[in-house]
C-alpha cells in the first residue's frame, strides 16, 4: 500500500464506523494546553482512508471533542462538517500499565440521540508531544464558535492535519505507539524492558482501607524523585493530584506507584459560592473510578471515588498545583468513625496515616529533602530508610533488625538488590534504559533483546533456551516460540480483543464478547461452548456449560448476594451496614453467622451447627488466639518483630519456627519434638535434616535437581534432554523411570525398568489442545473389579440422598461408613467392617496420627510433606524420601525398604524391594478407586501419592485438607473455601478434581490448581498469576474485568475446560469433559516441589477459609501480610 500522500503518518490509531476502517487515525489538541502538566482539554481525532481504486488514501472521518461531548462527527475534506451527533462514550476493557506508564487501548464510540451506534475509535498513548501549525478554513461548531481545520505542511514539508479554535495556533499531537497487551510483569516489563521491584515493609490488618506501607521501584521512573528518592514511590504517601492551584480546568492524578491519569472536565455546578468541577479522564481509563474538584472560600479540594468498592479518597493538603490525601474512607456518604477511614496528618517533618476505627497508624518522619527516613507502626515496629549522597534508596532496616541493600548507575537505576553478604540481583541496561542482562541469587544469567519498538523480542534462559516473541503493527503480541519450536498464535479483532488463540499443535481456542468487552463465550480445541451472561453493571449472572448446566449469580447494592446452583439450590448471603458479610443461608435454611470487633475485623463466626469460633487480636489486629465453643478448644500464636508467625499451640502441643537472615524458614519443630533444618545454597534449598534423617540435593547451574541423596547412602539421579525436559529418575537396584515427549512438547510415554528391562509402560493419546483421550497402561495387572456405574441422587445442597449429613454439610454415614469429625471439622474417627480408624492433628491442621485396631502412627512432616513416621514412643519406624516418579521408604534404622514408582497423576503404581523385586502393583480408575492389585501393599500412600495417605481399613484417601472418597468420587465434606462466580466449578463443593479426574489433580482436599506444571507453562493460557516470576509467555485471557474479579479469573482459565461439567458427580468414571490440560508429569510436584519448596509452608497448603491465622507460604506471615496489592488504599 502506498504512503499517503496528502498526510504525513504520525499515528497509528484506528478508526471503525459504518463505512468501514480507516487506514489511519490522527489525534490532535487545540486549546488551554499546559506545558507543565501535557494536559488538554479539548482533542480531535482524524482519519484516512485507502481507496484501492484509485490508489491514494482519502479524508475518512473526523471528530472535535470537548468537555467530554462530541461537537462534530462527519467526512473530512478541505473543512470539518460539523453536526452535534451526541456524546461520545468511552466504552470496553482498557489496560494501564503502571510499569510502562501507557494506556494500552481505548475505544471511543460515538452514537445518536437514539443511542444507535455511528462509529468507533480505538487508541492508546503512551505519551504525547506536539508541533505549531496553521490554517485559514473555518467551520464553526454547533455553538457557533469558530473552529478552523484543514492541512498544512512544516518546516521540512511534511503535511500537517490540524484542527483549531478561538486561535491560530494548533498543537498537533504525534502519537506513540501504545503498550500492548501486557499488564504488570515481574520483573521484567517485556513491553519495554523496565525493571520493577515492591515490598511491604508494614501491615496493619483493618476492617476498611488496608494499612499497608508498600513501596514500590520501577526503572522507567529512574529520572524521578519521590518519597524514597529516586524511582521509588511509596502507595500511601505519592499519591496525589497535580492541577491549577487558581482554578479547577486541569487535574492530573498521579497514583501511588507512580503512573498516572490526565483529566479533563466534562461539567461545572455552581452553588452558593461554591463550584463543583466534574472530570473526564483523558483516553479511557477504569469507569469505576469518579474525579470531581470542589472550590469555595476555603480554597480547591478534589474528591475520587470506586463506584465499585465505595472507597472515597479527598485529596485537600494543597502545596503549591498538589494536592494530598487527608482522608480515605468506605462509603461514600458514611463518617468516621463507622466508614473505617484513613485519616492523613501532615506537620512540617512527619506525617501520620492513622487508620481510625482501630486506632492503628504509621507516622512517617521526613528529611530535608521530603524522603521518608523512618516509618514506625503503632506497635513500635519501626523501618529506617538511607539515601546515597546521590539522592538513591540506599538502604531499608526492617524492624527485626535486618537489613536490604540497593546499588544504582548514574542514571538512578536499579542495579544491584543485596542482603547482608548475599547479592539477590544484579541489573544490566542498554543505553535506553532497558534489562538486557539480569543475574539471580544463584547466579543464573537471563538476557533480554528488544526491537526498535522497545517490545521484547527474545529472552534466553540461564539453560541458554531461546523464547521468541512477535507482534502485530499495533504493538500486540501474536506469537511466542520457546526454544523447541513450539509456537502459539494470538489472533485479535478490530477492537484488539483476543479472538483466537492457537495451541502448538493446531488447535484452537476462541473467544466472543459483546459491546461492552465482557466475554460471552469461550469454545475449547474440541468445540465444547460456555457461554456467559452479564447485568447492566457488568456483573456476571449466569454461565452456561457445553451441556446445559447453568449456574446464576445475584447481586445486591453491586454485591454478591446469592447464587442458584444446577439443582436448583439457592444460597444467600447478607451483609451489614458496612457491607461486611454478616450471614450466608443454605437451600436448606442453614446460616453462617459473622460478627465483627470494634475495628471491623471478625471476631466470631457462628456455624450451621450452632459451633463459636471467637478470635482475640492484639494492638497491631493479628490473631493471637482462635477459641472454640467458649474454651472447648483453644489455639494460640504468636510472632516475631516482622510480623512472621514463631509458634501455633494447641491441645496437640506447640509447631514452632525460626527464620534465616534473608527471612526464609530455618527451623520447624512439632507437637512430637522433632526439629526439621533447612539450610540453603543462595535462594535454593539445599538440605533438610531431622534427626538422624537428612536429604541433600545437588543441582546443575540453573538449579534443576541432579542428584538427591539421603543420610543412609541412598540416592535418586534425574537426567534432562536437550530441551531442559525430565528425560529419567533412577534409583537403587537398577530401577529406572524414563519419560518421552511427543511433537508437541507433552509427555507421551513413561517406561519404567529394573534391570534395564521394561517391566510397565504408560502410553498416553492426547486430543486438541493437549487434552488426556486414552491412557494405555501396558504391564499393569488384569484388571479385577469392573469400574461400578453409581445411581446417586442428590438434593439441592448436592448431598448424596440417603445419606446422614451432619448441619455444616459432613457426611456421618454412608454405604456402611461412620464418621465423626472434630471442632476444627476435620475427620477423627472412620469405621467401617468392624474396623475404626482414628485420627488426630496438630496445631496448624497436619494430620499427625493415625490409630488402627488400637497401633498408633505418628507422622513428621517438612511444610505439607511427610518425611518421617514414629511408633508411640516417638521412635522413627519409617523415613521417606518423595520424587516425581520415584521415592523410596526406608526403614528406621536407615535400611532401603521399598522403591515406590509413580504415574504422571502422581499415583504409586508399583512398590518393589531393595533388590528390584515386584512387591506390588496398582491400577487405579480415574477417581482413584482400586481396580486391581496383585499383591499385599505396603505402604500408606497410593492415589496421589505423597498427598494422600491411604488407609485400608477405611477406603478413604486422606489428603492435606480434606478426606476423599474414591467409591463416590466425592469428598465427604464441603469445600471450606467460599466460592466465587468467577470460577464456577467451586459451586459444586463435593466434587474432586471438578469432575475430570483424567486431566486434573487434586492433592491439597482444597483445589485441583494445586501448582501450574513446569513443563507445560509454554501452554498455559494465563501465567501472571500463575507463575509471577516467568509471564513473558503469557497473554491475559479473557480480560479479567470481564468479572471484575481482579485478575481471580485466570487461574481458572488456565486449567478448566468448558467441558468441564459444573455438577458432573461420579456417575461413571470416564472422567467427564474435555481440559485443555494435564497434570504435571515430571516435576511440578515431586523434586522440585518436595526439595525446592518443602519448607515454604508452615502447615495445610491453605488456611481454611474465614481463619486468619495460617503461615503464607515461605514466608512465616499471617495470612494476606505478603500480598498486599501496590495501591492498597483505593
Amino acid at each position: 500500500m502506498p504512503a499517503p500522500e496528502r498526510f504525513s503518518e504520525q499515528g497509528d490509531l484506528i478508526c471503525y464506523s459504518h463505512t468501514g476502517k480507516a487506514d489511519k487515525v490522527f489525534m490532535l489538541s487545540s486549546t488551554d494546553y499546559d506545558e507543565s502538566t501535557e494536559y488538554e482539554q479539548n482533542f480531535a481525532l482524524v482519519s484516512i482512508k485507502y481507496n484501492p481504486g484509485t490508489g491514494t488514501y482519502e479524508a475518512h472521518k473526523s471528530l472535535f471533542m470537548t468537555r467530554g461531548q462530541a461537537f462534530s462527527f462527519g467526512d473530512f475534506g478541505t473543512g470539518l462538517a460539523l453536526t452535534p451527533y451526541g456524546n461520545l462514550w468511552m466504552t470496553g476493557s482498557w489496560w494501564y500499565d503502571p510499569i510502562s506508564i501507557g494506556v494500552k487501548h481505548v475505544y471511543l464510540a460515538e452514537v445518536n440521540p437514539e443511542a444507535h451506534l455511528l462509529s468507533q475509535f480505538d487508541y492508546g498513548h503512551e505519551k504525547l508531544t506536539f508541533a505549531w501549525a496553521s490554517s485559514n478554513e473555518v467551520a464553526t461548531d454547533r455553538n457557533g464558535v469558530p473552529v478552523i481545520a484543514g492541512y498544512d505542511q512544516d518546516e521540512e514539508g511534511n503535511n500537517k492535519l490540524f484542527l483549531a479554535s478561538d486561535t491560530d495556533h494548533l498543537k498537533i499531537y504525534h502519537y506513540v505507539r501504545p503498550l500492548y497487551q501486557f499488564s504488570i510483569f515481574d520483573p521484567v516489563s517485556p513491553a519495554t524492558g523496565n525493571y520493577a521491584d515492591s515490598a511491604v515493609d508494614l501491615n496493619y490488618p483493618t476492617a476498611g482501607i488496608p494499612l499497608a506501607l508498600v513501596r514500590s521501584y520501577a526503572s522507567r521512573f529512574a529520572d524521578e524523585s519521590g518519597r524514597l528518592g529516586f524511582g521509588w514511590h511509596l502507595n500511601l504517601l505519592d499519591m496525589h493530584i497535580e492541577g491549577n492551584p487558581t482554578g479547577l480546568d486541569k487535574a492530573r492524578l498521579v497514583w501511588g506507584d507512580g503512573h498516572a491519569v490526565e483529566y479533563m472536565t466534562s461539567g461545572k455546578e455552581t452553588e452558593a459560592g461554591s463550584t463543583t468541577v466534574h472530570f473526564t479522564p483523558l483516553g479511557l481509563q477504569d469507569s469505576n473510578f469518579v474525579l470531581s474538584g470542589h472550590q469555595d472560600e476555603d480554597g480547591i479540594y478534589f474528591e475520587l471515588y470506586n463506584k465499585k468498592l465505595d472507597r472515597t479518597v479527598i485529596f485537600a493538603q494543597a502545596t503549591g498545583s498538589h494536592w494530598y490525601p487527608t482522608s480515605m474512607f468506605k462509603g461514600q456518604e458514611k463518617e468516621a468513625p463507622g466508614a473505617f477511614p484513613l485519616n492523613f496528618t501532615y506537620g512540617d517533618s512527619e506525617i501520620t496515616v492513622e487508620d481510625m476505627a482501630s486506632g492503628r497508624s504509621i507516622n512517617f518522619t521526613l528529611d530535608d529533602e521530603g524522603r521518608v527516613t523512618q516509618a514506625q507502626g503503632s506497635a513500635g515496629e519501626t523501618v529506617r530508610y538511607q539515601y546515597d549522597a546521590n539522592g538513591n534508596l540506599a538502604q531499608v532496616t526492617l524492624p527485626d533488625g535486618s537489613s536490604i541493600q540497593y546499588s544504582y548507575d548514574s542514571s538512578h537505576r536499579l542495579t544491584m538488590i543485596k542482603q547482608g553478604e548475599a547479592t539477590l540481583l544484579q541489573n544490566t541496561y542498554d543505553e535506553k534504559g532497558r534489562v538486557i542482562q539480569q543475574k539471580d541469587a544463584n547466579n543464573q544469567v537471563t538476557t533480554f533483546a528488544y526491537n526498535e519498538e522497545d517490545l521484547t523480542t527474545t529472552v534466553t534462559s540461564p539453560d541458554g533456551l531461546v523464547t521468541t516473541y512477535s507482534y502485530d503493527r499495533h504493538y500486540r503480541l501474536t506469537s511466542v516460540t520457546d526454544g523447541a519450536g513450539h509456537q502459539k498464535t494470538f489472533t485479535y479483532d478490530d477492537l484488539g480483543r483476543l479472538v483466537r488463540l492457537t495451541q502448538p499443535d493446531g488447535s484452537t481456542i476462541s473467544y466472543t464478547y459483546d459491546y461492552d468487552g465482557h466475554l460471552t463465550s469461550k469454545t475449547d480445541a474440541s468445540g465444547h461452548t460456555t457461554t456467559y451472561t452479564y447485568d447492566d453493571e457488568g456483573h456476571l449472572t449466569s454461565v452456561q456449560r457445553p451441556g446445559g448446566e447453568t449456574i446464576s449469580f445475584g447481586y445486591t447494592d453491586g454485591l454478591f448476594s446469592s447464587w442458584t446452583n444446577p439443582l436448583g439450590g439457592t444460597y444467600a448471603l447478607s451483609y451489614n451496614d458496612l457491607d461486611r458479610l454478616s450471614s450466608l443461608t443454605d437451600p436448606l435454611g442453614g446460616t453462617v453467622n459473622y460478627s465483627y470487633d470494634d475495628q471491623g475485623l471478625i471476631h466470631e463466626k457462628t456455624g450451621r451447627d450452632g459451633k463459636t469460633v471467637t478470635y482475640t487480636r492484639d494492638a497491631a489486629g493479628r490473631v493471637m488466639q482462635k477459641t472454640i465453643n467458649s474454651g472447648a478448644k483453644t489455639v494460640t500464636y504468636s510472632f516475631d518483630a516482622l510480623g512472621r508467625v514463631t509458634s501455633v499451640s494447641g491441645p496437640m502441643g506447640t509447631v514452632a519456627y525460626t527464620y534465616n537472615s534473608r527471612g526464609v524458614k530455618a527451623t520447624e519443630t512439632g507437637v512430637f519434638g522433632k526439629t526439621v533444618t533447612y539450610t540453603y545454597d543462595g535462594t535454593r534449598l539445599h538440605s533438610i535434616a531431622a534427626g538422624d534423617f537428612s536429604i541433600t540435593t545437588q543441582r546443575d547451574g540453573a538449579g534443576r535437581p541432579l542428584r538427591v541423596t539421603d543420610s543412609f547412602g541412598h540416592t535418586l539421579t534425574c537426567t534432562y534432554d536437550a530441551l531442559k525436559r525430565l528425560s529419567s529418575i533412577s534409583g537403587p537396584a537398577g530401577v529406572e523411570v524414563s519419560y518421552h515427549y511427543g511433537a508437541s512438547g507433552l509427555l507421551d510415554t513413561i517406561t519404567y525398568r529394573r534391570g534395564g528391562t521394561a517391566f510397565r509402560t504408560i502410553t498416553i493419546t492426547r486430543g486438541p489442545g493437549g487434552r488426556i483421550e486414552a491412557v494405555d497402561d501396558e504391564g499393569a495387572p488384569a484388571l479385577a473389579l469392573s469400574i461400578p456405574s453409581l445411581e446417586l441422587s442428590f438434593n439441592q445442597m448436592d448431598e448424596i440422598q440417603g445419606a446422614t449429613y451432619d448441619p455444616s454439610g459432613r457426611l456421618l454415614s454412608h454405604g456402611g461408613r461412620a464418621l465423626t469429625y472434630d471442632l476444627d471439622g476435620r475427620l477423627s474417627s472412620s469405621t467401617k467392617g468392624g474396623h475404626q480408624s482414628l485420627f488426630s492433628y496438630d496445631p496448624v491442621g497436619r494430620r499427625v496420627t493415625i490409630e488402627e485396631d488400637g497401633v498408633e502412627r505418628r507422622i513428621v512432616y517438612a511444610g505439607a510433606t511427610p518425611i518421617m513416621e514414629l511408633d508411640a514412643s516417638n521412635h522413627p519406624t519409617r523415613y521417606f524420601l518423595f520424587g516425581p516418579g520415584m521415592s523410596l521408604v526406608l526403614s528406621g534404622s536407615g535400611e532401603l525398604q521399598y522403591i515406590l514408582l509413580s504415574d504422571f497423576r502422581k499415583n504409586i503404581l508399583a512398590a518393589l524391594d531393595a533388590e528390584g523385586t515386584i512387591v506390588s502393583q496398582r491400577l487405579y480408575s480415574p477417581y482413584g478407586l482400586v481396580l486391581s492389585e496383585d499383591g499385599p501393599w505396603p505402604v500408606p500412600f497410593g492415589f496421589l501419592g505423597e498427598a494422600g495417605i491411604y488407609t485400608e481399613a477405611t477406603g478413604l484417601v486422606l489428603t492435606r485438607a480434606r478426606a476423599y472418597d474414591p467409591e463416590t468420587g466425592r469428598f465427604l465434606t464441603p469445600d471450606p473455601k467460599r466460592p466465587t462466580p468467577e470460577l464456577p466449578e467451586s459451586f459444586n463443593r463435593y466434587m474432586y478434581a471438578y469432575g475430570n479426574p483424567v486431566n486434573l489433580t487434586d492433592t491439597s482436599g482444597l483445589s485441583p490448581f494445586d501448582r501450574p506444571p513446569l513443563w507445560l507453562i509454554p501452554y498455559l493460557n494465563v501465567l501472571p498469576t500463575l507463575h509471577p516470576t516467568n509471564t513473558l509467555n503469557a497473554v491475559a485471557l479473557p480480560p479479567m474485568s470481564s468479572f471484575g474479579s481482579d485478575f481471580s479469573l485466570s487461574l481458572a482459565e488456565s486449567y478448566v475446560a468448558d467441558a468441564t461439567p459444573i455438577y458432573s458427580d461420579r456417575a461413571s468414571d470416564t472422567g467427564g469433559g474435555n481440559p485443555q490440560l494435564a497434570p504435571d508429569p515430571t516435576g511440578s510436584d515431586g523434586l522440585l516441589a518436595n526439595f525446592d519448596t518443602i519448607a515454604s509452608s508452615a502447615g495445610e497448603s491453605e488456611p481454611p477459609p474465614g481463619d486468619p491465622v495460617a503461615a503464607a507460604p515461605g514466608t512465616g506471615y499471617v495470612a494476606g501480610i505478603s500480598s498486599v496489592p501496590i495501591i492498597a488504599v483505593i
